[in-house]
């Protein structure tokens, strides 16, 4: 399920087994690099929509998180740590964060669980569904082992 209006109904009549959150995070850069890193989110994005198809019922993806430069390092890991114990507080068991190899080295102890897009992975996706389907598959076991984990 997607935080969105076509999902919510669903979501509330279902919250009891909807127990994962997962949460694309991105810095916004305006800057030279401005191209690259959209190209990056985009396939964050798709990376993080297959997820979400895969482990419907049971995780929703919520809308974007997106920071600036200025709120990287404790001011972030702080951002992120309200985030995630928010969710927790209502009811979800388990907060994923998806992000990059940037995220990695940002943040500081950050709260809940993390998958990053290795640098590798940003680069050799294209738009093939194959690709973004591959990448996210490895993520998937991540995501079911804390499940198991209960």
């Amino acid at each position: 399920m997607k935080w969105d209006i076509h999902s919510i109904e669903k979501f509330l009549a279902a919250r009891e087994y909807i127990d994962t959150a997962l949460i694309p995070i991105a810095k916004l850069d305006m800057g030279p690099t401005c191209k690259q890193s959209v190209e990056k989110l985009n396939t964050q994005l798709k990376v993080a929509q297959y997820i979400e198809d895969q482990l419907q019922g049971r995780l929703m993806l919520f809308p974007l998180y997106t920071y600036v430069r200025q709120a990287s390092g404790s001011a972030l890991t702080e951002q992120v740590s309200l985030y995630t114990e928010y969710l927790l507080e209502h009811g979800f068991q388990y907060v994923v964060w998806l992000g990059t190899e940037e995220q990695r080295a940002e943040i500081n102890n950050p709260a809940g669980e993390w998958l990053f897009l290795s640098e590798q992975n940003e680069t050799n996706l294209t738009e093939e569904a194959v690709q973004i389907r591959g990448v996210a598959e490895e993520f998937l076991p991540n995501i079911m082992n804390l499940w198991k984990k209960g």
